[in-house]
């Protein structure tokens, strides 16, 4: 469970997002100030402009930034998005259906790139698509054992002995006024 929310179960946004977290009531990016958290929640609107998020082959969201009229940037939302790990925030992902928000999981963002897309006018401007890949598709691998480096564990106490007793190699007299 990531922040307390199961995968697959119906939350109402007011109560279970804003009431809890605060930031933004509207539009599909939630920046709460006080949590270590970025929400977004995808829909079916884009499919009105000619775009809609999307699930590919290998598992990779596909999610549209925001920016409604011309190019889309990388502030705010964006922003939060692309450096949700640097800032040690947690991506949640929602998608809304006709009872509420359904929870999809945490994801982690893998890269972005830039496409074609109507805007909200209809003009064709560049818009930011996430790549975000769920965090529970991620596997980590532990080596059965460390790498050999070719010197011995005996060697290295004999090292570590000898650096420990060896005297500084330089030291600039102290100047006191």
């Amino acid at each position: 469970m990531s922040w307390g929310f199961e995968v697959d179960r119906v939350y109402n946004r007011r109560n279970d997002i804003h009431a809890r977290f605060g930031g933004q009531q509207q539009g599909g990016i939630i920046t709460p100030s006080k949590h270590s958290l970025v929400i977004i929640i995808t829909g079916e609107e884009g499919l009105e402009h000619g775009f809609a998020d999307r699930t590919r082959d290998d598992g990779v969201f596909e999610y549209f930034g925001e920016g409604q009229v011309g190019d889309m940037q990388m502030q705010k939302g964006n922003r939060a998005i692309a450096e949700h790990s640097v800032g040690g925030k947690s991506l949640l992902l929602f998608r809304k259906a006709p009872e509420g928000i359904r929870f999809v999981g945490e994801m982690l963002y893998e890269a972005r790139h830039i496409e074609r897309a109507p805007d909200r006018t209809g003009a064709e401007r560049d818009a930011i698509v996430f790549e975000l890949r769920p965090l529970s598709a991620i596997v980590e691998t532990v080596d059965a054992e460390p790498p050999a480096i070719g010197v011995s564990l005996a060697d290295l106490r004999k090292l570590a002995i000898a650096a420990a007793e060896a005297p500084p190699l330089s030291q600039s007299p102290s100047v006191r006024n």
